[in-house]
């Protein structure tokens, strides 16, 4: 095919995969009923009196908590990705001894 007639191949397929998503849009919308309030009320803040202090975090706690996710996340991505594996591993395995060993 020459280049002229894949640029107007190109053409064609862009405007009717357009067509196809704004019609898909038009649908959505159309059944989506016309709100105009928000769906969910907002909740009244509570009084700062009325909140009970969070607890205090140790700043050397947490130094060690943020150093850790900053070693993490700068690791290699197949790194990261190990440690997710072994992290579900073991949550599975936690998961099926509590399944299985302990009886209803």
């Amino acid at each position: 095919m020459p280049i002229s007639s894949l640029a107007k191949h190109e053409d064609r397929l862009k405007r009717q995969q357009q067509a196809k998503c704004k019609s898909t849009l038009t649908s959505v919308a159309k059944s989506r009923p016309n709100v105009t309030q928000k769906a969910f009320p907002v909740a009244a803040s509570p009084s700062t009196s009325a909140r009970t202090p969070a607890p205090a975090v140790r700043f050397s706690n947490d130094t060690e908590r943020l150093q850790h996710i900053n070693s993490i996340r700068k690791a290699p991505a197949g790194a990261q990705n190990k440690r997710v594996g072994d992290l579900l591993l073991e949550v599975t395995i936690e998961f099926l001894i509590t399944v299985v060993l302990i009886p209803f």
